[in-house]
């Protein structure tokens, strides 16, 4: 499993297991669609489970919770976090756990300037013999959310 950081967007990429599945969460300049609030697919060998939510909250409690959630990812063995330039508070952090039969990440996406913290959970777990044939990979690529 890699873990990666692309801009104000992530990319996860498991090549292990039963199949290559890639999930990337990006920042597309112009593109306004809203993410998903569930996703759930059969992925080259995996059961694939996708969601996100966005917290709206005020600057005092903005910077809080991004404090707590980097400090978190901090002290995980899986994690990773950038921070961009400007506000502290301006981060993409992800953090990853699991075995061979089941992977499990969560990220956050955090936008200061307009109090929104984007939260993701996914995962990934083998299915079971005699499951349906899927395609060969996963290419899941999904815009920033519309903003008021």
């Amino acid at each position: 499993m890699q873990l990666r950081l692309l801009g104000a967007s992530h990319q996860v990429v498991i090549t292990a297991g039963p199949g290559e599945c890639l999930e990337t969460v990006a920042c597309l300049p112009g593109r306004r669609t809203p993410l998903p609030a569930r996703v759930a697919e059969q992925v080259a060998g995996w059961e694939y489970e996708f969601a996100a939510r966005i917290e709206a909250l005020p600057p005092h409690v903005f910077a809080a919770r991004a404090q707590e959630i980097l400090a978190l990812v901090d002290e995980h063995p899986r994690g990773l976090a950038g921070i961009f330039p400007g506000d502290p508070s301006a981060f993409t952090a992800l953090v990853a756990q699991g075995s061979a039969e089941r992977v499990l990440w969560r990220t956050w996406h955090a936008y200061p300037q307009e109090g929104r913290l984007v939260c993701t959970r996914s995962s990934l777990v083998v299915r079971g013999p005699g499951s349906a044939p899927t395609r060969p990979a996963a290419r899941c690529a999904m815009a920033r959310p519309s903003l008021p």
